[in-house]
């Protein structure tokens, strides 16, 4: 749950001052909408699961726990599914100003992405094709696609990047001293998240990246926000999205559970 939670809680949130959300935006809302009443559906069923366990009564335990392994591989596939399509629309983006410019590190992370893009669709079609009962090997083929096509989303927007640099910017075109090279400065280790992070925003503060992309191409509109996506590729919560795991488990209602317990009403009194 902690991991399909991520990507649930990184999907789109209702826009500030009652602004009208786009139209891609609002595909990103409803879906959310949608496996946000399957996810809160789910967390109570592994929470009535884990009462019965400790009751002894395991036929119950069973019944709970394939229900909310049935639930958890619906949001599974469903987010792999919007993943993909997302997917595509990076990658096609990019790819028309790297084939005019012909720039050879865009394209070698280009072809990259569409190779790992392609890999999370076989993830997909596997999980797809095995018994419809087995929702655990479900799940795990669903969660290395997700993983697969995060890495293709890495390298689309590394090849983004790359292709809206300068020449002159770019550090195998600067000039390098003999001096420089002897005696190299002592630079500080910043990690890969905080540099593509910091590479980001400074070229869509000059312009030369759009903060978005939109587009219908996938058979409906899809807004994809590069910060947010960068930051769901690394496994992190977006900071002004709500936690939903946290938020279901504080909302699970006990008294569904107690009205389980009751004994059934009689069809006649008693003699």
């Amino acid at each position: 749950m902690e991991f399909i939670n991520i990507a649930l809680s990184n999907l789109p949130v209702t826009p500030e001052n009652n602004q009208q959300p786009s139209e891609g935006m609002q595909t990103g809302l409803d879906l959310k909408e949608k496996l946000s009443e399957k996810m809160k559906m789910a967390v109570e069923h592994d929470f009535f699961a884990g009462i019965y366990y400790l009751q002894g009564k395991y036929g119950h335990t069973y019944r709970e726990l394939s229900t909310s392994r049935n639930l958890l591989q619906q949001i599974y596939r469903e987010i792999l599914e919007y993943y993909i399509d997302g997917t595509w629309v990076l990658l096609e983006s990019a790819a028309p100003i790297i084939l005019r410019t012909q720039d050879a590190k865009s394209k070698h992370f280009l072809q990259l992405g569409f190779r790992d893009l392609e890999s999370s669709r076989l993830f997909h079609q596997r999980g797809s094709n095995i018994g419809k009962k087995l929702y655990t090997n479900q799940i795990n083929f669903y969660k290395q696609g997700i993983k697969r096509v995060r890495r293709a989303r890495k390298y689309g927007v590394l090849a983004i990047l790359e292709s809206r640099t300068p020449v002159e910017e770019k550090k195998e075109y600067q000039y390098v001293s003999y001096d420089e090279v002897r005696n190299p400065s002592i630079t500080e280790d910043v990690k890969e998240y905080d540099r593509v992070l910091n590479k980001m925003i400074g070229l869509i503060s000059r312009q030369l990246v759009d903060a978005t992309i939109q587009s219908s191409t996938r058979g409906y509109p899809l807004e994809l926000d590069l910060i947010e996506m960068h930051q769901d590729n690394f496994g992190a919560i977006i900071p002004d999205h709500p936690h939903l795991l946290n938020r279901f488990l504080s909302e699970v209602e006990t008294a569904k559970f107690h009205e389980r317990q009751k004994l059934p009403d009689r069809s006649r009194p008693s003699r």
